[in-house]
């Protein structure tokens, strides 16, 4: 019985062994792409003296932010950090009473990265 339990032991160790070798093999040589969402990127709005003529007021104390979805290299999108996004709003356009949703622009991303706005917050 002590000999049975020892080679199912051996046998379970040399499994994980083999899928930690090849897991190393896939994300090293095969690098394959794989798709991730970052989320909470900070939006910078411009342009806010629009809301003002047109007789609007924002909220106070508001956080704007957005989720990304990236695509990419595994290497490359295990890499990346929500700063190293810069994200834009302008408060030029689009303006009217209740909710209002703003365009935002990527100004700024890292250029081996696909990318894709998810969803960004209501203005």
């Amino acid at each position: 019985m002590a000999v049975k339990d020892k080679q199912q032991i051996m046998a379970v160790t040399a499994s994980i062994f083999i899928a930690f070798i090849l897991w190393l093999y896939v994300m090293g040589e095969k690098n394959p792409v794989l798709v991730r969402t970052i989320e909470d990127i900070p939006v910078t709005l411009y342009n806010t003296e629009n809301v003002v003529r047109s007789n609007l007021v924002m909220l106070p104390e508001q956080n704007f932010t957005i989720n990304l979805t990236i695509k990419g290299r595994a290497l490359d999108v295990f890499k990346v950090t929500k700063d190293d996004f810069k994200v834009e709003a302008d408060m030029g356009g689009y303006l009217k009473r209740g909710d209002n949703n703003i365009p935002v622009e990527i100004k700024e991303s890292p250029k081996v990265l696909k990318l894709s706005v998810k969803a960004f917050s209501r203005i």
